[in-house]
């Protein structure tokens, strides 16, 4: 069920930003990936089972945005990102729920997939926004995963692809000394077989209501060719005892 990660892939642009150190925590990055006892799951993409009512969430998150006037929010570039990534992305938007100020809107986005690369979610505090302060089954959703799994949530976002548009292909940095977090999807709006996501060169469908591992340190892509928008939650995940057996027993997503 396991085998060594083997394959890893640096943006440029991080170099600039980094310490003498933490190139050091780069090589043993590298180094962590090449030894035996740094195993991952060798599917890219995990079913960890049913975790949530969809369209309960859905009507959810309808009910907060009018109460609110919040709406989603496009995706910006942010320093140390991939440059490339968001030329090259399409249709990209969200709503922050957990990240380490509490900010939401378009300013929460920031706090995305390559921010704290260098600490694991224990390490770091967290802060809910207003928007996930306002909603009861959103905090019964996050609650649901800490306790199953022992863990706890970090970055937390709900993310949309619209009709027609792509998340280009890129890698999210995992930190280096014990791939702590897990990056886990709760489809909410899907559609087989026009929208999938890519990891490592396989195209996944993940079903709604279902909780997914999905391997984001590999090159991953998103494509929506349907007519209606995709929309996930995405939330990162310490990686515990109870979650790496889930994802070892877990089964791969379907191919498409």
């Amino acid at each position: 069920m396991v085998q060594t990660y083997q394959y890893v892939s640096l943006t440029y642009n991080y170099f600039f930003l980094f310490s003498s150190n933490e190139i050091l925590e780069v090589l043993l990055y590298f180094y962590l990936l090449s030894n035996d006892n740094c195993r991952v799951v060798a599917n890219g993409c995990i079913n960890l089972g049913k975790i949530c009512d969809p369209k309960k969430l859905l009507k959810e998150i309808e009910k907060i945005n009018a109460k609110l006037g919040e709406k989603f929010h496009d995706k910006k570039y942010m320093q140390g990102a991939s440059k490339q990534l968001y030329k090259d992305t399409k249709g990209w938007q969200g709503i922050p729920l957990i990240n380490e100020t509490g900010k939401g809107g378009s300013e929460g986005l920031r706090y995305g997939g390559t921010a704290n690369v260098f600490k694991t979610i224990a390490e770091t505090q967290y802060f809910p926004t207003e928007y996930l302060k306002k909603s009861q089954l959103l905090q019964e959703l996050f609650g649901t995963l800490e306790r199953k799994y022992n863990t706890q949530c970090g970055l937390a976002r709900i993310l949309k692809l619209e009709k027609g548009g792509n998340i280009a292909p890129h890698i999210d940095y995992i930190h280096p000394s014990s791939r702590s977090k897990v990056r886990c999807h709760i489809p909410l709006v899907s559609q087989h077989p026009t929208i999938y996501m890519t990891i490592d060169e396989r195209n996944y469908f993940l079903e709604p209501g279902n909780l997914y591992m999905t391997d984001v340190s590999k090159r991953h892509s998103v494509r929506n060719n349907s007519n209606i928008d995709r929309i996930h939650i995405v939330v990162d995940l310490e990686r515990t005892p109870p979650l790496q057996r889930a994802i070892e027993r877990g089964k791969p997503a379907i191919n498409v």
